[in-house]
């Protein structure tokens, strides 16, 4: 039997590769956009996202060759700005026929996690909700600043799922097939990140995905204070998530 070391570092090897062909669909879709002739501003955006991605990916090929799993330290970044920063790739992961949404909050949304492991995290949950898309389709990219608690959602317009599978898929450490969801490294990051989370989907309506991290105050002396490990919602704030909708309406 493998020495538990030796499994967790075959597995984080697994993971980064993952990523990298995350990155590699960003590459190509990005390609087929520029086929389209748009206009300027969308072509300098998807020359940033083929450079972003690069860059990305170079990073991604150190790790791999360090034989580590550890992507990046932890940091205090803001959230939604770092979520702009990676919007160029995000809309050219999701493709040509695919409207993405961003709706950040114009509060701070401060958390301390590890950056290089949130990107991961969130390319990996814009592809399952572009892989789960009738097309066209949408995707949209919330956060929110809910007292002591920034939380990050991802939602599609998609196919959805039957109950029990996202939780299956979620206590899974390991992707089921070459395609796989993927979404037990999300809650990994999350555990990690002191935060939790929650998959929302129903057949037909699409898939809404929930990360919810603990906020930072930012100290005058420039340290870093976080607040209490996030908690699963109040049976009040449960209830104003739930009723909110999945995503808009598709187009059309």
């Amino acid at each position: 039997m493998p020495h538990l070391s030796e499994a967790y570092s075959r597995h984080s090897l697994r993971e980064t590769v993952h990523d990298l062909r995350n990155l590699f669909g960003v590459v190509a879709s990005a390609k087929h956009m520029l086929e389209d002739r748009p206009a300027e501003e969308t072509h300098a955006v998807l020359l940033d996202a083929i450079e972003d991605a690069a860059r990305r990916g170079g990073q991604l090929t150190t790790v791999l060759l360090a034989h580590s799993g550890d992507v990046a330290g932890m940091e205090t970044i803001d959230i939604s700005n770092h979520l702009l920063v990676l919007a160029p790739m995000i809309r050219a992961l999701a493709g040509r026929h695919v409207d993405v949404k961003f709706e950040l909050s114009s509060r701070p949304t401060p958390a301390r996690l590890s950056p290089g492991l949130f990107e991961a995290v969130i390319l990996e949950l814009v592809a399952n909700a572009r892989s789960a898309l009738h097309k066209p389709g949408r995707i949209i990219i919330r956060t929110r600043r809910m007292g002591a608690q920034v939380v990050v959602i991802i939602a599609d317009n998609g196919v959805g799922c039957e109950p029990g599978e996202p939780s299956d898929s979620i206590l899974s450490s390991v992707s089921t097939g070459a395609n796989g969801t993927g979404l037990g490294r999300v809650r990994r990051f999350a555990k990690l990140s002191h935060g939790v989370f929650r998959l929302r989907s129903r057949p037909g309506r699409g898939s809404c995905a929930l990360i919810r991290l603990p906020a930072v105050l930012k100290m005058a002396v420039d340290r870093c204070c976080c607040l209490p490990a996030a908690q699963p919602a109040s049976k009040e704030e449960y209830q104003h998530e739930k009723r909110q909708p999945i995503t808009a309406r598709r187009h059309g």
